[in-house]
């Protein structure tokens, strides 16, 4: 397997993948009556403002991604929107595109640098081993329900939480021909579940889950390589996958064949 020589531009496309992937679940809670979840997308130049009022505290779905020297005479701006949303929030921040006018400057508005993030990356392959008892399709319409069911079971998220999560995944089902819903099955019995965004000739694999009693059967590394065959099916030349560094997630896809692309920093809000 090859893979492209890591370069700034490279990881502003990889990372966009994320930006992409959160932007849509979030547009498909503003599509809700009432937006009741209190969710918002907002650009600021090249930078993207995500929240879900509702979640103030999950700063997945709280932060300021893709923010560059670019936008620093609009932090300003930011912040005024953070305060409205009555939200901390986060900066993503990417090797490549930041400077210490930009640390400087996030310091002196009470960020500070707490932790990182992995992006992985490869080749599109088409390959797609065989997993014994081990079977990947996409979701049927009704079997939406079944996905958030895995989702929500396998990340163990709290139950009051349910539908505002599972409205953020399902709510893609049929609406956006980029997107791919999955279900991993042992035997007939859904287990696991991923999804797959083609995104600007790159398949993102999102978020991913398999239930705690069917971990070690080999159903991620099947969803894995089934949105990577997928992927390149669909034109893609390569994949790419945001996860805790040294995670469980993260070991997995260095066994299918990817590999770290670059971690990004992430600030968060003193106090």
């Amino acid at each position: 397997m090859t893979f492209p020589l890591i370069s700034a531009e490279l990881a502003r496309r990889l990372e966009n993948c994320d930006t992409t992937f959160i932007r849509l679940r979030l547009e498909g809670l503003m599509r809700l009556e009432g937006n009741p979840f209190g969710a918002d997308v907002k650009t600021f130049g090249g930078a993207t403002g995500l929240t879900v009022a509702s979640m103030a505290g999950n700063l997945l779905f709280n932060r300021v991604a893709e923010f560059t020297p670019a936008e620093l005479d609009r932090l300003d701006d930011i912040m005024d929107w953070l305060s409205e949303k009555n939200i901390s929030g986060r900066f993503d921040l990417l090797p490549g595109h930041v400077s210490p006018g930009l640390f400087n400057a996030l310091a002196a508005k009470g960020f500070y640098q707490s932790g990182f993030y992995a992006v992985l990356y490869s080749e599109a392959q088409a390959a797609e081993p065989e997993f014994q008892g081990v079977t990947v399709r996409e979701v049927r319409p009704d079997e939406l329900d079944i996905f958030g069911d895995v989702y929500m079971a396998g990340f163990g998220f709290p139950e009051e939480r349910r539908e505002v999560l599972t409205r953020t995944m399902t709510g893609l089902y049929d609406r956006h021909p980029a997107v791919k819903l999955y279900l991993g099955l042992v035997k007939g019995q859904p287990v696991g579940i991923g999804l797959l965004l083609l995104n600007d000739g790159i398949g993102y694999l999102g978020t991913a889950t398999t239930l705690a009693n069917y971990r070690g059967y080999g159903v991620q590394k099947a969803l894995m390589f089934r949105r990577m065959a997928d992927a390149a099916k669909n034109g893609c030349d390569l994949i790419t996958s945001h996860t805790q560094y040294a995670s469980p997630s993260h070991i997995n896809m260095e066994k299918v064949g990817m590999r770290l692309a670059y971690t990004k920093a992430i600030w968060t809000r003193l106090g």
